[in-house]
């Protein structure tokens, strides 16, 4: 493929911003990672060594937005922990009260980045829950961090529209 005169203007840099349920995350550190997983379905043809072009059914389409944290804030670590309680008080947030059982409502998770000329590109997951543990590591000479695995989920109402969109601006 050959550079183009708009090839420029179409080159994102940059961590870009990312919020979680409307709120600014704060700090984020390595890359921030949009994923799609998918898996795909097609019939084994008696004759036929591999798989056979319009035969194929999507069988799983699920996003990922996968997020390494510097900041140790209580609310971060709640999207973290689905199921629990995060009590703020004068001096210490306290997280606490996990509620086994279903993982509860998720939160729209969104990343917007700007390229070169000024053009934005946003990222969302929709109803996205922590999949994955949360492991944090205290050290004498590195930053602790945290990574959380955000995994869009289907709408119940709507099952058959996946759980993701990515807007670029090209005006």
């Amino acid at each position: 493929m050959a550079v183009t005169a708009t090839t420029p203007g179409r080159i994102y840099l940059g961590a870009g911003d990312l919020t979680v349920a409307t709120v600014p995350v704060g700090a984020t550190l390595e890359n921030i990672v949009f994923r799609l997983e998918l898996e795909q379905y097609f019939p084994k043809f008696n004759g036929v060594l591999g798989d056979v072009e319009n035969t194929g059914f999507i069988t799983r389409l699920v996003p990922h937005l996968v997020v390494t944290f510097g900041e140790l804030i209580g609310a971060n670590l709640v999207w973290a922990i689905p199921g629990v309680t995060l009590t703020s008080g004068v001096s210490s947030e306290v997280i606490s009260d996990f509620i086994p059982g279903c993982k509860g409502t998720g939160f729209d998770v969104i990343w917007t980045g700007t390229d070169c000329d000024g053009h934005t590109i946003q990222i969302t997951v929709f109803r996205a829950i922590a999949t994955g543990n949360l492991e944090m590591e205290f050290s004498d000479d590195e930053l602790t961090t945290y990574t959380i695995d955000f995994r869009g989920t289907y709408n119940p109402a709507d099952p058959t529209v996946a759980p993701f969109s990515i807007v670029i601006d090209i005006a």
